[in-house]
């Protein structure tokens, strides 16, 4: 966020810049994952639960800064970005990530039948 606080998208960093780069202090994370949802679905999904937050605020108001802060996620090599269509579906991709990483996640892969039965956000 402090980027999309700073910068506009087009002045961004260009990829592989070392600002993207996880701290050399901290232990890198074993896979870490950033969930994309387009912006009309991310309008009903915070009228749908509580009032928003200072920052869901910010970011409604600003379009500019929710896109800038989008791409750096997306630009940040040690996140694999996730369209998510459905919260499922997402669940579904990262679980499926871990296995192709040789990770064994404890949690199970939703059925195509409890996929079908819901509603996008």
């Amino acid at each position: 966020m402090a980027l999309a606080n700073e910068r506009e998208l087009r002045t961004l960093p260009p990829e592989g810049h070392e600002v993207y780069r996880w701290p050399s202090d901290l232990a890198n994370p074993d896979a870490g994952y950033v969930v994309f949802i387009d912006e009309a679905t991310r309008q009903r999904r915070i009228k749908a639960r509580a009032p928003e937050d200072a920052e869901e605020q910010r970011l409604s108001a600003k379009a500019e800064m929710r896109r800038t802060a989008m791409e750096a996620f997306r630009r940040t090599a040690c996140l694999v970005p996730v369209e998510a269509i459905t919260y499922r579906v997402a669940v579904n991709t990262i679980l499926r990530d871990l296995e192709t990483r040789g990770m064994i996640p404890a949690a199970k892969l939703f059925t195509a039948s409890e996929l079908d039965e819901i509603k996008p956000y």
